[in-house]
């Protein structure tokens, strides 16, 4: 297999995903040297609301508490120029094998660490629109879940169907969260999985919590037992990334997600 991805370099040189600098044919790897550090540090900052590293945190929005036994997340979203915001919104567009490679065994790492061998739990995610699916060929979710399961050796479900049509990042906090509870439901014939289950449920970033929120309360109700919580990256609206982690500090008015996406192609490599 690494011949296979060797040959694909030379036909189809990498670059780093965040700053598009040419990588190494035989590099297996998403990010150039000085991405990577820069990766490292936007991993090791501190939550601006407990003060912890982001692999230590567990905060979540309030509405999530209700349901989640724990959450977890890589890093920090909220630079517009962030390494993490950058892997993020490629792997939205780009089935990129070296991509996903790298994020899933982020998240291996993390869930490892946090929960150990995680034997007993179920894999799920938060589907993607099916107008934003048929937009990119993409649904970033599901592709890192699946390679996450396989990565830890555990099974991965689809229980959640989405039917909605509104754009979250359009709407208020209020309003995303009326919108994620009428979008969602459960997949037909789920129930008996779910009755006693425990589950990881992945989505790739949490903001204000309303989709994942919808998601675990379904779960919840068909009788789910413990529910963790697994996202790449976590928002802070309204703090500044790197600012101090003194609970209570004012907060930075300026929102961090205006950015414009790569534009989205598909890279013969995904698979």
């Amino acid at each position: 297999m690494f011949a296979f991805d060797i040959l694909l370099n030379l036909i189809f040189p990498p670059s780093c995903i965040s700053c598009d600098a040419p990588l190494d044919v035989l590099s297996r790897n998403a990010l150039c040297g000085s991405c990577s550090e820069k990766f490292l540090n936007e991993k090791e900052r501190k939550c601006p609301l407990c003060g912890k590293t982001h692999s230590e945190c567990s905060c979540m929005p309030a509405r999530l508490k209700k349901y989640c036994s724990d959450a977890m997340h890589v890093s920090e979203y909220s630079e517009t120029d962030g390494v993490t915001r950058s892997l993020v919104l490629s792997a939205k567009d780009r089935n990129l094998k070296y991509l996903y490679d790298f994020i899933v065994n982020e998240l291996a790492y993390l869930v490892r660490s946090r929960i150990g061998n995680a034997e007993g739990y179920i894999v799920s995610y938060v589907p993607r629109s099916k107008r934003k699916k048929a937009g990119t060929g993409v649904d970033q979710s599901a592709l890192a879940a699946r390679r996450l399961a396989s990565e830890l050796h555990l099974p991965l479900r689809k229980l959640f169907v989405h039917s909605g049509t509104a754009v979250q990042k359009k709407l208020s906090a209020e309003e995303r969260y009326k919108n994620a509870l009428n979008s969602y439901s459960l997949a037909k014939g789920t129930e008996s999985i779910i009755n006693g289950g425990n589950f990881i449920l992945y989505d790739d970033v949490v903001t204000t919590g309303s989709t994942l929120t919808a998601c675990a309360s379904l779960l919840r109700r068909a009788g789910a037992g413990r529910i963790v919580i697994l996202t790449f990256a976590k928002t802070y609206p309204g703090y500044a990334s790197g600012q101090s982690t003194t609970p209570g500090r004012k907060r930075d008015p300026a929102r961090l997600f205006k950015a414009k996406k790569k534009e989205s192609y598909r890279d013969p490599r995904g698979r």
